[in-house]
């Protein structure tokens, strides 16, 4: 979860600029906070598909949600709400190169060992579990995910598997890389909010 609130000084020049008023120092907030959540949420979640590669990234923007200021509150949160993705949905490679180890799902051959790296420019590296390399494997329900082999043994006595999974919205969001890097656009961009909302309070545009 992002917060978005007024830092101390911008509050006490809003507050002596807008004395003479009748529109509430309150109101002002609201408006600005909620004005930049709104750019900022689609900010994040532009950095986050820039930064990660895969099908999990695109959708960020349209899971995530704004719980907006109000008159008696003028803080905000963006919320990016999401169960860890599983590794497919980033960049990984379903082959593998240069390897020697095969195993059959179905009549399916699949090589292995995988490799996968969730950002964008990261180098493939292969994957390893537990209990040896990790393999791609076709679930009962036709899905298909990256797993590797955990020690134990299901009831009907095959090997017990651990789908391998990557990160969640909230983790990506808050990654250097991606919050980290327009941080500091977004205190811009409350400032400039703060500044068109007191404008507009004091009959401008």
């Amino acid at each position: 979860m992002i917060n978005i609130s007024i830092d101390q000084d911008m509050y006490n020049n809003i507050i002596q600029a807008i004395k003479p008023l009748e529109k509430s120092e309150e109101s002002v907030f609201k408006t600005a906070v909620n004005n930049t959540a709104k750019k900022a949420q689609k900010l994040l979640a532009k950095q986050a598909n820039k930064v990660y590669g895969g099908a999990a990234p695109p959708g960020i923007l349209e899971r995530s949600s704004i719980t907006k200021a109000t008159v008696s509150n003028a803080s905000v949160q963006i919320t990016f709400k999401s169960e860890q993705h599983d590794l497919t949905k980033f960049k990984t490679s379903a082959a593998g190169r240069g390897q020697t180890r095969t195993m059959y799902i179905g009549k399916s051959r699949v090589k292995f060992p995988i490799s996968a790296t969730q950002l964008k420019q990261g180098a493939m590296k292969t994957l390893e579990g537990s209990n040896g390399m990790a393999f791609c494997v076709t679930l009962g329900n036709g899905k298909t995910i990256i797993a590797s082999h955990v020690p134990g043994r299901t009831k009907n006595g095959s090997g017990k598997i651990k789908a391998l999974l990557g990160s969640s919205d909230k983790v990506m969001v808050q990654n250097d890389k991606v919050y980290g890097t327009v941080s500091d656009e977004i205190g811009d961009i409350l400032q400039e909010q703060c500044q068109k909302a007191l404008n507009k309070a004091m009959g401008g545009k």
